[in-house]
């Protein structure tokens, strides 16, 4: 550990304002401010000397690295020789990373997730960084969906990145420079102690949203939301999970259900025409033995999605065999729902918000980086209003101080 006392990582999507968080708890509390983007930037620099990087190039470069090294290995070599007591850690993408902090720093460390809107990214960074791509927005769009990958181990990851985050920041196009270097100087210091206050309403709810999800045995991904009706009283609660009578699919198929559908059709697609060709250049790919399919061709020229990717661009989720967390959450609230508020740990699919309207819910409160366009249109043509939550997740060690000696 060193001599650092406290480490405070931040994490979100390209353009969320982790770096300006950084240097400005660097200039006004005195925090030592390491980028882990520079060492990538440092090494392209020394082997292209002549040729400025683009961010797939860095991403490319972050990926070999923790496959060759670890998925922590960024972490490592920003932190070396470093002794300064308070520290900033900017531009943490990969779970691996905080494994990494957690362990070392235990309680000493604290991960901030910002979570800005997709315009917001745009008119900050997006018109200036892709002015010069012929692409454009769809070279953006492309890398970001490349940082939000979960299923690339040692990839980006930065939605399961935001899942583990201590405290989250909203950052969105509404927020003024100034309030966010508030906010974020505030909760650091709650992070340090040096700030106390009991937990907000909406901090409690979504808290026990979070409770909710580590009941599900979902191999992807753990989803809890809560129910509360017009009075504050929580009346509904879910977690994503096979339907009762029903096993896991980790008992039941020894796998995602949905996973091996996918693997299934391709191969099924091979056995009836002989092959598999990726629906962008033509050329004939092969099926690993798991069932997945990249085309090596299309990723030479910095496509990042699979050919999988692309048959399925539902992710397959019609698959799926789970009852979604805001449905569960909702047939156990029944009529109480109508005129309530509903917490999820992440945002509503389509279907899902296809049986918030229906349930009469006025107000979805969500933590989730990368929302989905189709369900907030359908949220939004229905007047239900949208919340991006914002507050502490980690309550013991922010309010155990506040309980009475």
């Amino acid at each position: 550990m060193g001599d650092i006392e406290h480490l405070i990582g931040l994490t979100g999507p390209f353009g969320s304002g982790c770096t300006t968080a950084a240097k400005y708890l660097e200039k006004k509390s005195g925090f030592k401010a390491v980028g882990l983007s520079n060492h990538l930037r440092d090494k392209w620099s020394s082997e292209h000397p002549s040729q400025q990087p683009r961010r797939r190039d860095l991403q490319s470069l972050g990926d070999q690295l923790r496959t060759d090294e670890g998925n922590d290995t960024l972490v490592r070599r920003a932190l070396a020789g470093i002794s300064d007591k308070h520290v900033v850690v900017d531009g943490i993408r990969n779970v691996g990373e905080i494994s990494y902090l957690r362990n070392t720093y235990g309680y000493h460390f604290t991960l901030l997730g910002i979570i800005p809107t997709f315009d917001a990214r745009w008119d900050r960074l997006g018109a200036n960084l892709y002015s010069d791509d012929k692409k454009g927005m769809k070279a953006f769009f492309a890398d970001d969906e490349r940082d939000q990958d979960e299923d690339t181990p040692h990839g980006q990851q930065v939605r399961k990145c935001i899942d583990q985050a201590d405290i989250l920041i909203d950052n969105s196009e509404d927020v003024t420079l100034g309030e966010y270097k508030r906010k974020v100087l505030n909760y650091a210091e709650l992070a340090l102690g040096l700030e106390q206050r009991p937990p907000y309403r909406e901090e409690i709810m979504m808290n026990v949203a979070y409770s909710m999800c580590h009941s599900s045995r979902c191999l992807k991904r753990h989803v809890g939301a809560i129910v509360v009706d017009s009075s504050g009283e929580a009346v509904g609660f879910g977690f994503n999970e096979n339907p009762k009578g029903m096993r896991p699919c980790k008992e039941e198929h020894g796998c995602c259900f949905k996973d091996k559908q996918k693997a299934e059709h391709l191969k099924q697609i091979v056995d009836d025409f002989g092959a598999l060709f990726c629906p962008l250049c033509g050329i004939r790919v092969a099926l690993t033995d798991a069932g997945k399919a990249d085309c090596q061709e299309c990723k030479k020229r910095g496509v990042t999605k699979s050919v999988e990717d692309i048959l399925f661009r539902e992710r397959g989720m019609t698959w799926c065999t789970a009852i979604h967390a805001e449905a569960w959450a909702l047939s156990n609230a029944g009529e109480r729902a109508r005129g309530g508020e509903l917490f999820t740990t992440t945002y509503p699919c389509l279907q899902c918000a296809e049986k918030i309207v229906h349930a009469g819910i006025k107000t979805v409160w969500y933590t989730e980086p990368y929302p989905d366009p189709l369900s907030g249109n359908r949220l939004a043509l229905a007047d239900v209003g949208l919340r991006q939550f914002e507050g502490v997740r980690c309550f013991d060690r922010m309010f155990a101080n506040t309980r009475p000696n």
